[in-house]
């Protein structure tokens, strides 16, 4: 009986049609002019930046608060993110440890 062979090459995504509401943010993001660093938790993985968004009537951009914050791990993706579809960089080495920087394929680094 002859094996059936499966297909491991990455799923193309479809873009999806913008709703009302939706997409605006990365535009607003693109206005963004960032003027501080308010607060940064490695461990918490956020940061709080004080910055200008948008533009007014008088070109000028309104005070903002931007927390950025990095999702936690989904443990159903977990062997994914570990295999070798992940790209690794050394950082650091030495006689007792070394350490790597991780960057996941893009369909693993999406939101929940």
């Amino acid at each position: 009986m002859a094996e059936k062979q499966t297909d491991l090459s990455p799923v193309k995504k479809r873009l999806r049609p913008e709703k009302d509401g939706e997409g605006k943010a990365g535009s607003l993001l693109a206005t963004a002019q960032l003027n501080k660093v308010l607060r940064e938790s490695a461990r918490e993985k956020i940061v709080f930046v004080h910055g200008k968004m948008g533009k007014d009537a008088d070109n000028e951009g309104k005070d903002a608060v931007i927390i950025l914050e990095k999702t936690p791990f989904k443990e159903s993706t977990l062997s994914e993110l570990l295999n070798n579809h992940t790209e690794l960089r050394l950082q650091m080495q030495n006689d007792i440890y070394s350490t790597y920087h991780l960057y996941p394929p893009p369909h693993l680094s999406e939101p929940l």
